[in-house]
């Protein structure tokens, strides 16, 4: 029972974040969701519900006046909250209150139709597990595809054309780096490979701050020749250095640690035939939904609160 709450859960909120991108297109801000969320959301609210499910087995074996009617409100309560956290123009409080009222008055409906009948599951299960397989089998099929004919389809390269090996160290001041005069050993690695290479000595960033700066080394452009900024993506029609490579015929890939503005959402992927920006992980699993980033936000707010002690 628990475990479809969570098959209904998660392609529901998948369906409110989506909808939320779509008619936030063209407005300031990402959303910085990895791309994997069709198959992640509801992957989280199965695990997360599946607990419930056995907390709730445990609380009925232990408690003999815990009743069906409690379990059905608290699982649609966590449902309620889950989906209402996924719109961010509602106040995680505002959520809660909203989740409890809207379970209590569905509380006998879900009681009588999934918990004693049962005909409710019996009729959607599989139809939600279908959902949510065809959705982790596009997710991660359709990138693979897409990768697949990408590589099939590059031109032949030319012989004797090096590889290329673009490494940025975002948001690193040279003033603290050896390489370029610091009083520590800061750099070693970076030092070595100059006295092999190219050192520039009068390099400068087109802008302070990371999108915009790697806007501009990607397209050859000033940050004010374009549209990327705060909440806003590199525009389309711009050509970059990896659209450049990939037409002669390199395979190109990108890999991204700043998911805040390096992510495909800000357009620096156009030309890489593949892009990773997001870690496929249990910490990516957890913060794909809603009820996970307030899980992890909340979470880190008291570690911040903890004293310390220093000796």
């Amino acid at each position: 029972m628990s475990v479809w709450f969570g098959l209904l859960t998660g392609p529901a909120e998948l369906a409110l974040v989506v909808a939320q991108k779509h008619l936030r297109d063209g407005t300031p801000g990402f959303f910085q969701m990895n791309r994997q969320i069709a198959w992640m959301i509801p992957l989280f609210h199965i695990l997360l519900f599946g607990a419930l499910g056995t907390l709730l087995g445990l609380l009925a074996g232990k408690w003999s006046r815990f009743s069906t009617r409690r379990a059905a409100f608290f699982l649609g309560f966590v449902s309620l909250v889950s989906l209402s956290l996924a719109i961010r123009s509602i106040h995680p409080i505002a959520s809660v209150i909203l989740a409890c009222g809207l379970a209590y008055r569905a509380a006998p409906r879900v009681e009588a139709d999934c918990f004693q009948s049962g005909r409710l599951v019996l009729k959607t299960f599989p139809v939600v597990a279908g959902v949510v397989m065809a959705l982790f089998g596009l997710s991660i099929g359709l990138e693979t595809w897409t990768e697949h004919r990408a590589m099939a389809s590059l031109p032949p390269a030319k012989t004797g054309d090096p590889n290329v090996l673009f490494i940025v160290m975002d948001t690193v001041s040279a003033q603290h780096m050896s390489l370029y005069g610091y009083s520590r050993d800061t750099t070693p690695n970076l030092a070595r490979l100059a006295r092999k290479g190219v050192r520039f000595e009068h390099a400068r960033s087109t802008a302070p701050w990371t999108l915009p700066s790697h806007a501009s080394m990607f397209t050859g452009h000033w940050p004010h020749d374009l549209a990327a900024g705060y909440g806003k993506p590199l525009e389309p029609d711009v050509p970059t250095l990896a659209e450049s490579l990939r037409d002669r015929g390199y395979a190109t890939g990108g890999f991204i640690a700043n998911t805040l503005y390096c992510s495909a959402e800000t357009g620096l992927n156009r030309g890489f035939i593949h892009f990773d920006d997001h870690e496929l992980s249990a910490a990516s699993v957890l913060h794909s939904a809603a009820f996970g980033q307030v899980f992890l936000e909340k979470l880190g707010s008291l570690a911040t609160r903890a004293p310390n002690f220093d000796s």
